[in-house]
Order: structure tokens, then C-alpha cells, then sequence
């Protein structure tokens, strides 16, 4: 492994560190708008916490609403004793096969940190899903969609794929099930577990302090160039930024989709196509510190114990004009100032009008947009790991599944390849 002054790093990032690891401030207290929630199985975010001496909060469920545009279908009281039956009662014996399912997944997503630690890499998305899973499974999955594989597969009922499973998918990824393939799917089913949590201080800091251990020189400009020299039988790469300033390396890490990356690869003998911006899914996201109208949900203060539930989630009803709705902590996870806040994701813009139908008072609106993740489309097609012979993509496995745990291990993967590279042509 190459370490210390063996390598010298060089990060090239025009804006903030962290890219969707982002955060908006609210009523004068900062909240989540990226990348929220971390898996307790997350191996790599949970040492990369501990290593940084940052403070983990467990997220608290909360009470968790189903809304299917008409009604809550189904309201829980945050008190397992009567939450269970009333699960059991209302989606039977497809809850233990959803449990089945990603306790199998994360069994098998597990393998992926003992093969990195024995310094494999892989040069596909599809050979490394094919070793993490051991059998092929999960390559087979990104090619199956979502929906069918769930149904004839799994077994879950209509009911469940209608409701729980849909409102999953359309939280976690602000996309309908139908459009999905299996792996990502099932990724989504993991991302409502219990025992979620977050980074205290903000989920970026992690990138931040990652950053500032590797000693690597940041750099505050966009790359507009990434140039092949075969000199005397040595291979280096130009890197020319936007500003016109030039830099020589031996081997480079694209971090970036490609869709949006706007470089130019020049004398490449295969230079990677620049895929279409349609293949994000835009989100909006919109916070509101207000309290929300019980009447704009039809939720009956009788039956809702009076509570309105901290996690609504939607079936599959693009009616509905958001796809999730839920109270937030802020960051620091003390308590809200005043009036709660809420953060909602839609395709489109709420508008004005929607929100007073929404909110029966509100004290402030903050929007933001941006390509949260790839829209999927089984069955999938996947971008090489392996742009050159020493330049590398991180971005390639969000086909696979988008989430933070998933960006490290790629991260991982990258610097594996980097090492095998320049070890193999010394």
C-alpha cells in the first residue's frame, strides 16, 4: 500500500466538500438536505466517525404515517406493543419476508469490507457486485426490476408494494418502484430500519475531516481537462482547470458524475461519452418551520391520538404532489427552536398555493434542488470503473445503489486500483 510520502494528494473541488452532503439553515438552525441517514451496518462511515472523533446520534422513529393521497392508511403510536399487531394486521406475513430479504442483503454487503481489506479491486461495477454477493445475485438483481422481483420473487403481496414498500422507494430515492431495479430497492427497504443514525455535527464533516487527515492540498477550481502524455515511455496526465492553470499527475480519481462533470478527456484512445442530465432524478427539497393542516391529510384527531406523524410516508399515487413528508431534527440534535420544521421531497416545485394547503401557519420556506441520484432503469448498464489506463471513476456504482456507504467503498476501490496501477508499471 502506498502511504504517506510515498503519495501526494491533490483535490480539485470548486465548491463546498461533500458534494450532496449538504445542509440548509432554518429559523437559525441548521438541518440535513443531502444525504441523512447512515446504516448501523455501514462499516466504513462507522470507523471513519470514530477515527475522526465525531459523535453519532441514533435517529428516534418517530410515529410513522402511510398516506395514499386520500387517507393515512395506516398510523402507528411509536409503542411497539400495539405497532406490531397492528403491522401484522394490516400487511401480514409480507413483513418477515421483507426482514428475510435485507437481512440477506446485508449479510452479503458485509463481504465487501473483508475483500477490500485483502486489497482486491475491481474494474466493473458488476464483478465487484458479483463478489459481494458470492453467487451473482446482485448483478441479477440491478437487472430485474423492482417491482416483478419483489412480487415473484420474494412474495410480497400488492398491498405492501402499494404502500410500505412504495413509500420506501419514494424516500429514500424520490422515484416510483415500478421504475426500479431489485438491488437498489432492497438498499431502500434497508435505509428504514431501526438504528439509523447520523454524524452529530453533520454528516460532511466526515468528508471534511477525512480530507484534512490525508494531508491532500485542496484546490478551489473546476477541472476543465484531463489530458493522456505518453512521454518517453512514461504515462502522466495534465489536469487543466477552468481558471487555465495546469498540473502533472501520475494517475487521477474522477469524483463526479459524468453527467455533470463537464471535462473534456483529450487524446484518451477511449474517452468516456458524456451520458444525458436526465439520468438524475431532480428532487426538490423544501423545509418549512410551520405546523402542518390535520384537514389537508384527512387525519381524524380521534384516531391519530391527536400526534401527527413525524414520517408520512406515500403509496403509489403520483397524485400526490410530494413523496415524502417529515419533521426533522437539526443538526447538533438538540431540539427545534419554536415551531417545528419539516422537510418535504417532490419532482416539481411546491408552490405557494399547495403550501397554505399544507400548513396552517407557516414561519419561514427554504427550497433547494438538485440531482439527488441516478434515475434508474432496469435492466441497468454500467459505467466502467476504469476511464484509462491510470484514471478512475467513483460514480460508476451509483447505478448500482446511491447512498454514502456505497461512495466510500467505491472511494476504496479507487485508491486499490490506483496502487495496483502504478505499482504494476514501476
Amino acid at each position: 500500500m502506498l502511504r504517506g510520502d510515498e503519495v501526494e494528494l491533490v483535490v480539485y473541488e470548486k465548491g463546498k466538500v461533500g458534494g450532496r452532503l449538504t445542509s440548509v439553515e432554518v429559523g437559525g438552525q441548521k438541518f440535513e438536505a443531502g444525504g441523512a441517514i447512515i446504516h448501523p451496518r455501514n462499516e466504513y462511515m462507522k470507523n471513519f466517525t470514530q477515527e475522526l472523533g465525531l459523535s453519532r446520534f441514533t435517529e428516534d422513529g418517530g410515529h410513522l404515517g402511510v398516506f395514499t393521497g386520500e387517507r393515512f392508511h395506516f398510523l402507528s403510536t411509536n409503542t411497539p406493543y400495539f405497532d406490531i399487531p397492528m403491522l401484522l394486521a394490516r400487511y401480514g406475513l409480507s413483513l418477515f419476508k421483507i426482514n428475510r430479504l435485507v437481512s440477506d442483503l446485508l449479510a452479503r454487503f458485509r463481504n465487501i469490507y473483508d475483500i477490500q481489506r485483502e486489497g482486491e479491486a475491481f474494474r466493473s461495477v458488476s464483478a465487484m457486485l458479483d463478489k459481494m454477493s458470492g453467487d451473482g445475485l446482485f448483478t441479477t438483481m440491478t437487472q430485474s426490476n423492482a417491482a416483478k422481483y419483489l412480487s415473484e420473487e420474494i412474495g410480497l403481496s400488492d398491498h405492501v408494494l402499494d404502500q410500505l414498500v412504495s413509500g420506501a422507494m419514494r424516500m429514500n430515492y424520490n422515484q416510483d418502484l415500478a421504475g426500479l431495479h431489485a438491488f437498489v430497492a432492497s438498499v431502500s427497504l434497508a435505509g428504514v430500519e431501526d438504528g439509523l443514525w447520523a454524524v452529530k455535527s453533520g454528516n460532511s464533516k466526515v468528508c471534511d475531516g477525512l480530507l484534512k487527515l490525508s494531508k491532500a492540498k485542496l484546490v478551489h477550481q473546476a477541472v476543465e481537462s484531463v489530458e493522456r502524455l505518453d512521454k518517453d515511455g512514461a504515462l502522466k496526465y495534465r489536469l487543466t482547470t477552468t481558471n487555465g492553470q495546469s498540473s502533472m499527475f501520475d494517475a487521477v480519481v474522477l469524483s463526479a458524475p459524468l453527467e455533470f462533470a463537464k471535462i473534456a478527456f483529450k487524446s484518451f484512445p477511449s474517452p468516456p461519452p458524456t451520458p444525458p442530465a436526465s439520468n438524475y432524478q431532480k428532487t426538490h427539497v423544501t423545509f418549512v418551520k410551520g405546523r402542518p393542516s390535520r384537514q389537508a391529510f384527512a387525519l381524524n384527531p380521534f384516531t391519530s391520538g391527536g400526534v401527527f406523524p413525524d414520517a408520512v410516508l406515500t403509496s403509489n399515487n403520483n397524485s400526490i404532489p410530494f413523496t415524502s413528508f417529515g419533521s426533522l431534527q437539526p443538526i447538533g440534535y438538540g431540539k427545534v427552536r419554536g415551531a417545528p420544521v419539516w422537510k418535504i421531497f417532490s419532482r416539481q416545485k411546491i408552490s405557494t398555493k399547495l403550501l397554505n394547503e399544507l400548513f396552517l401557519e407557516r414561519e419561514e420556506v427554504v427550497r433547494t434542488d438538485f440531482m439527488a441520484y441516478p434515475r434508474y432503469s432496469p435492466p441497468e448498464k454500467f459505467q466502467s470503473f476504469v476511464l484509462d489506463d491510470r484514471v478512475f471513476y467513483t460514480n460508476a456504482i451509483e447505478r448500482a445503489a446511491s447512498a454514502m456507504e456505497m461512495s466510500f467503498i467505491s472511494g476504496v476501490n479507487a485508491a486499490l486500483l490506483v496502487q495496483q496501477a502504478l505499482q504494476e508499471d514501476s
